[in-house]
């Protein structure tokens, strides 16, 4: 029997039953039906009870750490190229608290500028060499720049990857006899829908990067926060909240210790992921400006791609992969990008299926555990960086909360960065 594509309601709006549309309620079983009466409910019990207390959800506040993890790697992968700026010596000086430099076109952002290749420094020792960025303040700093250079680029192909793993392995399943599935939910409420967006990211432009070859006298731009990708959740009643791992190369360095979603990988310690959820949501200003999104769970030609359960996918599903991403892409995709796409679908359709076989995410936590990529001169106090994040941001929600202040939960970032540096 072949897998099939299982959609979850896509909103309460109709009775499973007489499809009236009218209010109706989730069958608290199993939430994968909903009803306008008990009378409607009793009647559709032969059809529905084969299938109803088989299915177990995981709730996507807990879950979403496990997606970063599958970011993080993917930007480590062996076959994704290296950063231009990993490969060459810098020159400048680009550390923090240098400002942003405008240029012609009245745009501004740090530059970085190249020298020679430095072939001779092993990668497992460039982000640490001297050689390789010698003005460096510390070895700390240094070694955050790397991280800011590898995670540059492919946030679209990654973002699809992503969510054609949660296709492929919680929404795509052989039906049978007495068997469970898992299925998402946000705080109760099953997940109508989900996909990819594209828009902007309020961000700075110090935070922002531009690059220059002298040998060649080559210029080129660094990720643009004008135009950004990240995962979007939608529930049967409508609520949203959204999953960023693009932000850490503009140094909103908001991390999730991936203890305990790292078992295929320990030494992987922390993974970039801004979670938008409820409370942000009501109480601050968006981060993100939405120009269009695209549902990866009801797109009917991506289902063609995962339910043929294979490790390996064929020239027709990379080529609807990246028909999908041209919808949405801003511009034509290198072809890097595009079989990187290809490729991380395959390995994030693997570590998702072990992760489920394990029933590892019985074992995460209710509240991730977060974390702060600080430079050192942005560290003080007697307290960890991420508890004193903490607290800053419970002090900043109540004031939200009272009406307080307008800022967004960046500009909040940004503030309590320079606090803790003074």
């Amino acid at each position: 029997m072949s897998a099939t594509v299982q959609l979850p309601l896509r909103a309460l709006s109709e009775c499973s039953q007489c499809q009236k549309s009218v209010t109706v309620k989730l069958c608290t079983d199993c939430m994968e039906a909903a009803y306008c009466s008990v009378e409607c409910q009793r009647k559709d019990w032969t059809r529905h009870k084969s299938g109803c207390k088989r299915t177990e959800y995981i709730d996507v506040s807990t879950f979403y750490p496990f997606l970063a993890l599958l970011a993080a790697l993917a930007h480590s992968h062996p076959m994704k190229p290296l950063h231009a700026a990993a490969t060459r010596r810098i020159l400048n000086d680009p550390n923090p608290g240098v400002p942003a430099q405008v240029f012609p076109d009245n745009t501004a952002a740090k530059l970085i500028i190249l020298g020679p290749e430095i072939p001779e420094i092993p990668l497992q020792e460039r982000s640490s060499s001297e050689s390789w960025w010698p003005s460096a303040h510390t070895p700390f700093v240094r070694s955050k720049l790397f991280r800011r250079l590898t995670f540059q680029g492919y946030g679209l192909s990654i973002a699809t990857s992503i969510c054609l793993a949660i296709l492929a392995q919680i929404y795509t399943s052989v039906p049978t006899e007495g068997g469970r599935k898992v299925r998402l939910r946000y705080h109760g409420t099953p997940i109508a829908d989900f996909g990819v967006a594209w828009g902007a990211a309020d961000v700075k432009c110090q935070d922002t990067f531009a690059f220059f070859e002298e040998e060649n006298g080559v210029f080129w731009k660094g990720d643009d926060p004008n135009d950004h990708y990240w995962i979007w959740f939608k529930t049967v009643k409508g609520e949203e909240v959204i999953l960023d791992v693009s932000m850490y190369q503009f140094n909103m360095c908001l991390m999730v210790q991936m203890q305990p979603y790292n078992e295929s990988c320990p030494l992987l310690e922390l993974a970039p992921a801004f979670w938008r959820d409820r409370v942000i949501n009501r109480n601050t200003p968006s981060l993100h400006t939405e120009r269009q999104r695209l549902s990866v769970l009801r797109n009917a030609d991506l289902h063609t791609v995962v339910t043929l359960g294979r490790n390996t996918l064929r020239p027709q599903d990379a080529q609807a992969i990246w028909n999908f991403m041209s919808q949405i892409s801003s511009a034509p995709m290198p072809e890097i990008e595009r079989q990187m796409a290809v490729i991380w679908t395959v390995s994030n359709c693997i570590q998702m299926k072990g992760m489920l076989e394990a029933q590892a995410w019985k074992r995460y936590p209710p509240t991730p555990p977060l974390a702060l990529d600080l430079d050192p001169d942005e560290r003080g106090g007697d307290d960890e960086p991420a508890e004193e994040w903490t607290k800053f941001l419970k002090k900043w929600k109540k004031l939200k909360k009272r009406g307080g202040t307008a800022e967004s939960i960046a500009d909040a970032f940004k503030r309590w960065q320079q606090k803790v540096a003074t």
